[in-house]
């Protein structure tokens, strides 16, 4: 019995030094990452610190013109397991906010969001798999 314990506490001890090596490999899905797909190529996303999502929904935003007393349209993201939301905001004509979830897989400077291709989308098109790779 003592045996199996020493080893069930040596898996755990070593499987957590192997996640902390892959953050300190830069294992982070914070940063600016272009796609990598040839049908849309060079299409940015940034994902910041502070949960905001830069450029890549800016074409939602494009034909939206907002009174000054309003906030203009934004996007965040949110992290649970291997899934990432996203999420629209808007604050005219009313405060109203639309969420997307998608799974993800995060190696190194490699990301893929499954099934991304034409997020918030009311069409009945198929989506793939979108592959985006960091930027430094």
């Amino acid at each position: 019995m003592i045996v199996i314990a020493i080893c069930l506490i040596g898996l755990v001890v070593f499987s957590g030094c192997e996640n902390k090596d892959d953050l300190a490999e830069g294992n982070s899905i914070v940063g600016k990452w272009v796609n990598s797909n040839s049908l849309i190529d060079g299409r940015v996303i940034v994902l910041t610190e502070n949960l905001y999502v830069e450029q890549f929904f800016d074409y939602i935003f494009a034909n939206q013109t907002i009174p000054t007393l309003y906030l203009p349209p934004y996007a965040t993201y949110s992290l649970s397991s291997n899934k990432i939301t996203f999420t629209i905001h808007y604050s005219y004509p009313t405060v109203e906010s639309f969420s997307e979830t998608f799974e993800y897989v995060l190696k190194g400077n490699s990301l893929v969001i499954k099934g991304f291709s034409n997020p918030f989308s009311l069409t009945q098109e198929v989506r793939t798999d979108v592959h985006f790779t960091k930027i430094k």
